[in-house]
């Protein structure tokens, strides 16, 4: 039999089209994606032992070269994180998913996001408290999803946005 997978080889590629992991169970964090500075596609799926995004902090919003969309896609779905946070690098994202993670308690720290295109979905976070310190954010543009977070107490992800587009 194979051994765990507990950790991911270091990539030392500045560019990937697109990142899908599913059902890693055992993997902790992503810090082997440290050197990674543009993607158009994350998808983090069923990884219940991820306890951190934050080796994606590195991730530039304008991609070069094969990109179709100069924004990424950024899907975290029934994860076993405790926060959003550390996409430091980041201004715009393009359909946000933050769906399904049992653990999730709070979204916060993107200094730089500034623009949401697309659909912006969180939901069935049973822990999800606060979205706190997104204070940048001043587009939001086509759809915002807020659905069975029952304990979020505050929507400070709006608090800035000056423009809102519907499609």
């Amino acid at each position: 039999s194979l051994p765990l997978l507990t950790q991911i080889p270091i990539i030392n590629d500045s560019s990937i089209l697109k990142i899908t992991i599913r059902a890693c169970h055992t993997i902790q964090n992503l810090d082997c994606f440290s050197s990674l500075t543009q993607t158009r596609y994350v998808t983090i799926d069923s990884c219940d032992g991820l306890k951190n995004i934050s080796g994606l902090g590195n991730v530039r919003t304008n991609a070069s070269g094969y990109y179709v969309s100069p924004a990424p896609n950024f899907t975290i779905s029934n994860c076993g994180i405790l926060a959003f946070e550390g996409l430091d690098s980041m201004e715009t994202v393009e359909n946000l998913s933050i769906t399904g993670n049992p653990n999730l308690a709070v979204i916060s720290t993107l200094p730089k996001l500034k623009r949401l295109i697309g659909l912006t979905r969180i939901s069935n976070n049973p822990q999800l408290t606060t979205m706190q310190q997104l204070d940048s954010i001043r587009i939001l543009e086509f759809s915002l999803e807020l659905a069975n977070n029952p304990l979020l107490q505050n929507l400070e992800l709006l608090k800035k946005v000056k423009q809102i587009w519907l499609g």
